[in-house]
């Protein structure tokens, strides 16, 4: 489910449509307007340590491309290659992963806005069947207009590979980000539960930087670090947990 989880959060904020023009490509919500599109690419390296002695390390390139129906309403779609290497596994394995969605974004109020999201996923781990879930996605800005830029948001994940529901989770997150002229910085934490299994709760905090280097051009990196994880559904003990993403955006 970390995974997963770790798919999940790299293309889970598409929103925040705006005007195309110098400094909005850096917004960590930025969606295109109608009629363009935006591709981002990433880099991410993760490393997990557990207190049982159990070790997973990961890399995973990803793209994802965005197009804008609407000033409004946005269709994407994603696809990405990990690498995972552990002390658990006899050799080293990948998993494939895409999804495809449509987002709507509008504003409540003069200083509010609100993103919803509706995608559906499938994971591929390699020599096994694939995973298959439907995701949503909320997210809700406080006084958008101000310098510091508060946001609550909340996600929903429904497995559709079993009968069961032992896969669906839910997410919640909060953070605030600020903008400094072409540049950006972000802090955020994260909550993971498993309705199915209570004790397997992750948690996780994320500090983001970018920067615009043209009107249609950005960079941004980013760490996480994780409180508490589990694996394999069990809580092992997290010894450390850390993970780095190098991401580039292009507005076309």
């Amino acid at each position: 489910m970390k995974i997963t989880k770790l798919l999940l959060a790299s293309f889970a904020a598409i929103a925040f449509p705006a005007i195309c023009s110098a400094a909005e490509v850096v917004n960590p919500f930025y969606g295109p307007d109608a009629g363009h599109a935006l591709t981002k690419t990433s880099y991410r390296h993760t490393n997990f340590k557990y207190d049982s002695g159990v070790k997973i390390k990961s890399n995973i390139l990803q793209e994802t491309i965005y197009y804008g129906l609407t000033d409004s309403w946005s269709l994407y779609f994603d696809a990405s290659n990990q690498w995972i290497d552990s002390n658990a596994l006899t050799e080293k394995y990948e998993v494939r992963y895409w999804d495809a969605g449509i987002g709507y974004f509008f504003e409540p109020t003069a200083n509010t806005s609100f993103d919803a999201e509706l995608y559906y996923t499938e994971q591929k781990p390699e020599d096994s069947d694939a995973y298959k879930t439907l995701y949503f996605y909320g997210r809700f800005d406080f006084m958008k207009d101000k310098e510091i830029k508060p946001f609550i948001g909340t996600g929903y994940s429904r497995g559709l590979h079993q009968i069961t529901k032992s896969d669906d989770y839910f997410d919640f997150f909060a953070g605030v980000w600020k903008r400094f002229g072409n540049a950006m910085i972000k802090v955020s934490a994260d909550v993971e539960y498993l309705p199915d299994y209570p004790e397997s709760t992750n948690a996780s905090a994320t500090l983001e930087a970018g920067y615009q280097l043209t009107d249609n051009f950005a960079l941004t990196v980013s760490g996480d670090y994780y409180f508490y994880d589990h694996y394999v559904n069990k809580p092992f003990g997290l010894d450390t947990g850390l993970s780095g993403r190098i991401l580039v955006k292009y507005l076309f």
